[in-house]
């Protein structure tokens, strides 16, 4: 039996279709472990700035909770951002 000519609308197809959910655990790790030390860095700044302005060990305290929700609240933005990027880029 004969093969149907390709249409040009074939010949444009990649060869194969990226997998988007390819990584696992291994990029998940990547990710928690870049994070974690962008977070730190970033928070013991602030904290060692904070602590060589005052000596109150309340306002240290209140600083660093506050610069850790704020890193949260950032680094998640930038995954979520960063991941519809990237699926946007394979879709396209």
């Amino acid at each position: 039996m004969a093969q149907p000519e390709p249409t040009p609308r074939d010949q444009t197809k990649p060869l194969h279709e990226p997998d988007v959910d390819k990584g696992g655990i291994g990029r998940s790790l990547r990710d928690v472990i870049l994070g974690g030390q962008d977070g730190l860095v970033n928070v013991l700044g602030l904290v060692l700035g904070v602590a060589a302005a005052t000596a109150q060990l309340r306002i240290i305290v209140a600083a660093a909770l506050a610069a850790t929700f704020s890193e949260s609240i950032a680094m998640g933005g930038v995954m979520y951002t960063s991941a519809l990027a990237e699926r946007d880029y394979y879709l396209a």
